[in-house]
């Protein structure tokens, strides 16, 4: 998100209301691509050997229903715990959208 001290929920909601991308897509760009761009000489983004040891856990998978993003149960940064606080919530797409 481009405001200060909010986090990018709101937008990954409107986009998905939008029906442009598919779920998988939007948590892809979200998870993945966004980190690699804005810090493309960060080894993030990823689970394999080499890249920094930050990453979230979630109570049930994402890429079966973006809901479950609400759903951290564990936050590590730079290899150690985080106590940041819960992602907002994912609006459901609207009737527009899915057909």
């Amino acid at each position: 998100s481009d405001t200060y001290g909010d986090n990018s929920s709101q937008e990954v909601a409107y986009l998905r209301g939008r029906g442009v991308f598919t779920d998988l897509d939007l948590l892809r760009l979200w998870r993945e691509s966004t980190p690699r761009a804005i810090f493309p000489n960060r080894r993030i983004g990823c689970l394999q050997e080499g890249c920094e040891a930050s990453f979230q856990v979630f109570a049930a998978d994402p890429s079966v229903d973006l809901q479950n993003v609400q759903a951290v149960r564990l936050r590590m940064k730079d290899g150690h715990r985080d106590q940041q606080s819960a992602i907002g919530p994912i609006s459901p797409r609207t009737e527009a959208a899915t057909n």
